[in-house]
């Protein structure tokens, strides 16, 4: 039943561009009951933060690390960024809605109680595996580390889903976020090589950043001339 509501909800985002369906009409569309989808995800932003499918963020992201790096957290970590980044921008037209709708229904980005914690743990993960090698500093609370990690992330993710960041600017933001943080946290011996991580995403930020500015001055001025 789960799958069937979720199968609508996308060919909802997918057919009107947006999220602004009520959840009346995404009962029907599913052929179920007006409080079938409640009683699945509880609200509306749960049905949206469901479509995230988190739960299989860590099998997605194993994709994207060699046998070298897969027992090596902090890779984990930007493995995560990675697969959720390209997941994301290869079907921009169901997320951006996704991701906009869920920010106006949850402003502080929390994704709902569910949504959230899963989002949270997709990034724990990372840390946890960090730690337990010895590339973390001793000490630290892993909880606050990853939903701080989550808090950057979403960030991000609310200027892509408003066109303010293209999908390059997102990649570039969601890796420079996750040095921000490992390099707040990493052990020594690592600390130089994330600091370096960290500046090379700041560097490809500036440059995205400053690519999108000039698309959007030639965009306006080709505009102005017809």
């Amino acid at each position: 039943m789960r799958s069937k509501i979720l199968a609508a909800a996308r060919a909802l985002i997918l057919e009107f561009g947006s999220t602004e369906f009520a959840m009346a009409e995404l009962a029907d569309a599913a052929g179920v009951a007006l409080v079938t989808p409640y009683n699945h995800f509880d609200s509306k932003a749960g049905v949206l933060a469901a479509l995230l499918d988190l739960e299989h963020a860590q099998a997605n992201a194993r994709e994207y690390l060699d046998d070298a790096a897969s027992d090596d957290g902090l890779a984990m970590l930007e493995a995560i960024g990675r697969s959720r980044c390209e997941i994301y921008a290869a079907e921009s037209g169901l997320f951006r809605p996704v991701f906009a709708g869920l920010f106006t229904l949850d402003p502080h980005s929390q994704l709902g109680p569910v949504g959230r914690q899963l989002a949270v743990n997709m990034w724990r993960r990372g840390f946890d595996v960090a730690a337990d090698h010895g590339d973390l500093r001793a000490g630290l609370d892993l909880e606050l580390v990853a939903a701080k990690m989550h808090n950057l992330f979403a960030a991000a993710l609310r200027s892509w889903s408003l066109d303010h960041h293209d999908d390059d600017l997102l990649r570039a933001d969601t890796d420079f976020a996750i040095g921000l943080v490992v390099v707040s946290v990493v052990a020594e011996p690592r600390r130089s090589e994330w600091i370096d991580r960290m500046a090379d995403a700041q560097a490809r930020v500036v440059a995205s950043s400053r690519r999108a500015l000039v698309d959007q001055c030639v965009s306006e001025d080709s505009s102005a001339r017809l």
